[in-house]
């Protein structure tokens, strides 16, 4: 396995970059991280490189996903897997752990195309608000994304090479969810996807995300959902309720943690 990592960042928030790059050095299959972002900031972030083997892309500005992309196109032959991990959360420090099961799972002929595994919150800290939900069952995941409900958190995937190719990468014209748009994608292509029950990643709340603009984010959702599957209502509250009974421990951490908030509430009241 040589595994490619992109990470997209505008620069302002040098001291999160800096703890996505900590988080890299604990692994121990080969890899290439790429860091995107504007040509002003390459000075103050190339401070942070002295101890990492990072290559530097500037950014054209036309997104999020459109600078992930180019970390793709920059990328030196030789990768055959593929993560992102946005300049404000980090690996987890099972993460090569996650890597090493992907590989023992090559050696013996049972190998997907996408793996994903369990994804922290966290606060802007650092400290575990809860674990994200996740759909164990990689058959039922175009069923959640039809009915509006996340199955897996983007920061807990790792990715094909021939997945990406296939894909032509990350559609340019999501703001908010083309993460949502290449996992149905890969799905409706066929492609295989796994689930590894480890925390392979942590998601930082924050008063900057993107994830904090959520009226645009669920246009996209929804527009991205529209083009899926259509599930009957009753299999729906069927398919949620097993959703929910198979995170139960989630939500009850959540509740003891949080209160009675909803999601999008949580993102929006982040610090």
């Amino acid at each position: 396995m040589k595994l490619l990592i992109v990470t997209p960042t505008r620069g302002d928030r040098l001291d999160l970059l800096d703890a996505v790059l900590k988080s890299i050095d604990g692994i121990t299959v080969p890899y290439q991280h790429i860091i995107v972002a504007p040509v002003e900031k390459h000075p103050a972030i190339r401070s942070l490189m002295s101890d990492h083997p990072i290559l530097l892309v500037c950014e054209t500005g036309r997104g999020m996903y459109a600078a992930i992309n180019q970390g793709i196109d920059a990328a030196a032959g030789g990768w055959d897997w593929f993560t992102y991990i946005n300049d404000d959360d980090y690996f987890s420090l099972h993460f090569d752990v996650f890597l090493n099961r992907i590989i023992a799972s090559e050696s013996c002929g049972c190998q997907a195309d996408v793996y994903y595994g369990r994804v922290a919150m966290v606060g802007a800290d650092s400290n575990l608000l809860y674990h994200m939900p996740v759909c164990p069952w990689p058959q039922s995941l175009l069923k959640y994304w039809a009915i509006g409900k996340s199955p897996l958190t983007q920061q807990g995937v790792c990715v094909a090479r021939r997945v990406v190719e296939s894909l032509k990468g990350f559609n340019n014209n999501y703001i908010y969810a083309a993460d949502m748009d290449f996992f149905c994608r890969a799905l409706s292509m066929g492609f295989n996807f796994k689930y590894l029950p480890i925390v392979v990643a942590a998601f930082r709340l924050h008063g900057g995300q993107l994830s904090k603009h959520r009226i645009a984010f669920n246009v996209e959702i929804s527009a991205i959902s529209s083009r899926l599957m259509r599930v009957g209502v009753l299999h729906a509250i069927f398919i949620k309720f097993i959703f929910y009974f198979w995170n139960i421990r989630v939500y009850f951490y959540r509740f003891f943690r949080l209160g009675l908030r909803r999601y999008d509430d949580i993102i929006n009241n982040s610090q």
